[in-house]
C-alpha cells in the first residue's frame, strides 16, 4: 500500500520486487487501484482500467512507486526516470526548502509515455530563479547543468520539461506547449484534405510541419524543425466521398492543401507531419501529429512503390482512401 506524502502532494511507497512474480506466467506488472477495490484503477499512460504496467526484474529490486492524484500516474523508479526541478523557488510551491531534489511538488511527469517529463506551474512570483533537474529525488545526480530563468509577471505559466531521447532540459517563461506530436489525432485523408477533431473557423489559422528526419519539436511557440505548409479551412468539409468510406470522421473539420504545394507532399510523406491551429493573435491553440496513410496511398499509387511502402491494395481499400487516383503531375 502507497502512503501519501502532504510535503510532495504524492501517494508513494518502495518495495522489494521479486523475479518471476507472477502466478498466472504472464510477467510480472501492477497497476494503481483506489480505496481497495478495482472500480478505480490506472494503468499505462494514466488510463482509468487501462493496461497493466510490465516491471521485469531479473534479481531482487528496491523499486519506488509513485502516484499522483491529479494526473493519475502511476510510475516507478525501474521502469521510468524520475526528475525533479530542484531550485530557489521550490518553497513557492509547498516544499519545506529550496533547492529540494527529494520535493516532489516540482515533479516533471511523463503520463503519455512519450519520453517527453513535464512539470508546470503559476504558483511562482515574478524574479529571477535558478534550477536543475535531478534523478531519482538525489541532488547528486544532476541532468544536465543548472539553469537560469525570469517570471516576468506573479502567477505567469512556466514550463519545465526534459526530452528523454535527446537529454535535454527545456524551461519556457511562455508556458507549456500546446498538443503533443505523439497523438496522431488528424489524418491525411486524400491528396489534398486533412481531418481533425478540432474548431475549424475562418478567423483561425492552420498549417502543416512536416520533417523527413522526424525532427519537430514542439515549444510554447508552435513547432519548430520543420517545412510549413498552410492549409484552407474547408466550410463544406472535405468534399467527394470521404464521409460515406469513412463515416467516423463525421463531425470533424477539413483541411484543404493549395495545388501550388503539392510537389511538397512526396517529400512531407517520408518522415512527420504535424498540424497546427492559430487563432487569429497568433496564438498557438493546439497541436497534433497526423496519421498519413491517405497521402501515402496516393503517392504510392502514383509511383508504383506499394511493397516498399508495406502497403497492399487490400488494406488500402479497406482504409477507403482515394488509392486509384493520381493527380499529381509532379510525380
Amino acid at each position: 500500500m502507497l502512503t501519501y506524502d502532504l510535503e510532495d502532494d504524492v501517494w508513494q511507497g518502495t518495495f522489494e520486487i521479486q523475479p518471476n512474480n507472477d502466478s498466472d506466467k504472464k510477467g510480472p506488472r501492477y497497476k494503481a487501484a483506489l480505496n481497495g477495490k478495482w472500480d478505480e484503477n490506472y494503468g499505462v499512460n494514466a488510463t482509468r482500467g487501462g493496461a497493466d504496467i510490465p516491471l521485469l526484474v531479473s534479481v531482487p529490486t528496491q523499486v519506488k512507486f509513485y502516484y499522483d492524484h491529479k494526473a493519475h500516474w502511476i510510475a516507478d523508479s525501474f521502469n521510468k526516470k524520475i526528475v525533479v526541478a530542484a531550485g530557489d523557488f521550490q518553497s513557492q510551491l509547498g516544499c519545506a526548502k529550496d533547492n529540494d531534489a527529494g520535493c516532489l511538488r516540482s515533479w516533471l511527469e511523463d503520463p503519455e509515455g512519450d519520453g517527453l517529463y513535464a512539470f508546470v506551474t503559476s504558483a511562482l512570483k515574478a524574479g529571477t530563479y535558478n534550477v536543475v533537474l535531478t534523478l531519482n529525488e538525489d541532488a547528486t545526480q544532476p541532468l544536465g547543468d543548472a539553469q537560469q530563468f525570469t517570471v516576468a509577471d506573479d502567477s505567469d505559466e512556466i514550463y519545465f520539461g526534459y526530452d528523454e531521447v535527446k537529454k535535454q532540459t527545456i524551461i519556457s517563461t511562455a508556458g507549456a506547449p500546446k498538443g503533443s506530436l505523439s497523438k496522431l489525432k488528424a489524418m491525411w485523408v486524400n491528396q489534398d484534405t486533412l481531418m481533425w477533431n478540432v474548431v475549424g473557423s475562418p478567423k483561425y489559422s492552420y498549417s502543416i510541419f512536416y520533417s523527413p528526419d522526424a525532427t519537430l519539436n514542439l515549444t510554447a511557440d508552435g513547432v519548430q524543425n520543420g517545412t510549413e505548409i498552410p492549409l484552407t479551412f474547408s466550410k463544406s468539409g472535405p468534399g467527394g466521398d470521404v464521409l460515406q468510406r469513412n463515416p467516423y470522421l463525421n463531425g470533424y473539420s477539413a483541411f484543404k492543401i493549395d495545388a501550388k504545394d503539392f510537389a511538397k507532399i512526396p517529400e512531407a510523406v517520408k518522415g512527420q507531419v504535424a498540424i497546427v491551429v492559430r487563432d487569429d493573435t497568433g496564438k498557438v491553440i493546439d497541436v497534433t501529429g497526423v496519421q498519413l496513410w491517405g497521402a501515402r496511398c496516393v503517392v504510392s499509387v502514383c509511383r508504383n512503390t506499394w511493397r516498399h511502402l508495406g502497403f497492399i491494395y487490400a488494406d488500402l481499400k479497406r482504409l477507403g482512401t482515394d488509392c486509384a487516383i493520381c493527380d499529381f503531375e509532379s510525380f
